[in-house]
């Protein structure tokens, strides 16, 4: 370790003491600081949203009605899961939907 000399050590008390004067609002900045990151997502997360905003976009809002015993069901299924029952009802449907269709693709080929 290299020694330091007065006119440098001096500097650093001075720093030491400015930061300790204000430490308080050096405290708040880096909270801020630390929030702002907080509120990033990565790079991942921010191409899942952007995949998931384009497959919202080309989504077509529809109204259906429901019985009050299905829907009962998919919002106990879907707490499960820990996802929203609207968005569970929505991948059960694609589910059997792509399933209907691939049960109708193997009987063409018969």
């Amino acid at each position: 370790m290299s020694k330091m000399t007065k006119a440098e050590l001096e500097a650093e008390a001075a720093h030491a003491d400015w930061a300790y004067e204000h430490r308080d609002e050096l405290e708040r900045e880096a909270i801020e600081i630390l929030k702002k990151r907080a509120k990033m997502p990565s790079k991942r997360l921010q191409a899942e949203i952007a995949k998931q905003a384009k497959a919202r976009a080309a989504a077509q809002p529809v109204t259906i009605r429901l019985d009050t015993a299905d829907i009962e069901c998919a919002k106990k299924q879907a707490e499960r899961k820990g996802l929203r029952y609207q968005t569970y009802i929505k991948s059960v449907l694609h589910e059997a939907l792509a399933a209907a269709e691939r049960t109708a693709r193997r009987g063409k080929r018969t």
